[in-house]
This record gives C-alpha cells, structure tokens and sequence, in this order.
C-alpha cells in the first residue's frame, strides 16, 4: 500500500487487527520503500497476514471478505492506496 510518511506501521498495523479481529493471527511488516515511482511525501508499506480459526479451517470465501473489508478501511480511514 502506498500511504503518507506521517503515518506509522504501528498505526497501519493496529487498524488491521481492530478490523481483522480474532482470525488475525499474525502480521508482518516485510517491506519499507521510498523513491520513484512512489510519490513524493508517501512511502510502499508491505504485510504479511496470517489468519486462523481455533475451531476450523476457514473458507477462501471468509478470507477473501475479511481482506476485503480491510482493504475498505484502510482505505477510508488511512487514506491508502492499495497497491493489486
């Protein structure tokens, strides 16, 4: 995702857990970048998600909502771009 330098991966990171809720079972950040292409004032954030159900295997389907909605609040309430 591309987001503004101001804002912290912490913060980045706290808003996909509060979003994610118990399925999130681990992230990572894995990449940091700044320089062209990105724009100036904005930096590359990358992560790594890992989800998991206690009590059975989730669906494809359940993931593909689940970062869906991330993606629609980062988005929204971050303001970043969501690199596909």
């Amino acid at each position: 995702m591309i987001v503004k330098k101001s804002l912290t991966a912490k913060t980045i990171m706290d808003k996909i857990r509060q979003t994610a809720g118990e399925w999130l079972e681990d992230i990572f950040l894995f990449d940091v970048y700044e320089g062209k292409p990105v724009p100036e004032g904005e930096r590359s954030l990358a992560f790594s998600l890992t989800f998991r159900a206690q009590d059975r295997t989730l669906s494809s389907e359940e993931i593909d909502l689940l970062m869906k909605k991330i993606k629609e609040v980062l988005k929204e309430e971050l303001e970043a771009k969501i690199r596909e």
